[in-house]
């Protein structure tokens, strides 16, 4: 399976190459690649950078070919179950604050796929992005799913399996059976001057759970939304 994290330079790149390393000491046979990008400014801004990084990538691959994209700060525990990621051209994972049992959606692992749904969907999230950097790349990324950017009845958008992104302080899942863990790292380096506040894409007050499940599935993950 095809794997990349990304990065900007310098203490980035140090935590990606350690996370690279010891995701192939745990999967020895990943295609495992570190893609290193300039930063645009503040850590929120830089995040912005991401479907940016994502549609560079996926365009190097085979058409029709995935792979997962992954946060500097995240490596593999274990082999995933990849099968279910096939059938869609694009997956993410949806967490549940444990505080509020806000529901939030994540950009730390990424399905995409050299598709024309996954380009479209990519390059309408970057366009969100692009004209507003200040704003989380979550947030941007939500939109984008709730607005159905890609091209209707063309495909599926996955909810990936919360195994995909365990949060180190964050979730609450047992960790023994995480595929992907995020230890958080990256925003212990970002920029203390930052005055940038992220936005933690929270799906909006006005839908109900049971209108978000009719959507997206229930929060336990490996669900699709169909795009119509």
């Amino acid at each position: 399976m095809r794997v990349r994290n990304w990065c900007t330079p310098g203490p980035y790149r140090k935590l990606a190459d350690e996370n690279r390393k010891l995701s192939l000491e745990k999967i020895p046979g990943l295609d495992f690649q570190t893609i290193e990008v300039a930063p645009k400014g503040s850590w929120v801004q830089n995040t912005c950078l991401k479907p940016s990084v994502a549609l560079q990538t996926v365009r190097a691959i085979p058409q029709g070919e995935g792979l997962l994209l992954i946060d500097a700060d995240a490596h593999f525990e274990r082999e995933p179950e990849w099968k279910p990621l096939l059938s869609s051209f694009f997956g993410y994972v949806r967490w549940s604050r444990p505080s509020s049992g806000a529901l939030i959606a994540l950009s730390g692992t990424l399905w995409i796929t050299n598709t024309n749904q996954c380009l479209q969907f990519l390059e309408g999230w970057r366009a969100r992005c692009e004209l507003d950097n200040s704003r989380w790349d979550q947030a941007h990324m939500w939109e984008c799913i709730k607005g159905n950017v890609a091209s209707p009845g063309q495909g599926d958008i996955l909810e990936l399996d919360w195994k995909f992104a365990y949060m180190i302080g964050n979730s609450i899942e047992p960790i023994a059976q995480a595929w992907i863990v995020h230890s958080q790292a990256s925003r212990e380096l970002k920029d203390a001057t930052s005055t940038a506040q992220p936005d933690t894409a929270q799906i909006t007050p006005s839908e109900t759970d049971a209108e978000l499940r009719e959507k997206t599935g229930p929060h336990t993950g490996g669900r699709r939304k169909k795009l119509e």
